[in-house]
């Protein structure tokens, strides 16, 4: 898709590893990284280099939050 934008639905673990291999950090770091449900993580693409623009951002959605308590 040149120019255009994907976007890929996967578990934590997963986007983890990506998200990992972007930024050249070692697997064993994996678990250093929150990804919460239903957040969004974002990787641009196209340049010399992949470049990480956004990690577990959520929208404001803060009920999606596992560090809020529910009332």
């Amino acid at each position: 898709h040149p120019g255009g934008a994907v976007a890929l639905v996967s578990h934590a673990d997963v986007i983890r590893a990506l998200l990992l291999l972007v930024l050249g950090m070692p697997l064993d770091l994996l678990l250093r990284i929150q990804v919460g449900p239903a957040s969004i993580s974002e990787i641009l693409l196209g340049g010399d280099y992949p470049m990480v623009a956004a990690v577990n951002f959520n929208c404001g959605m803060g009920f999606l939050d596992s560090t809020h308590e529910t009332k």
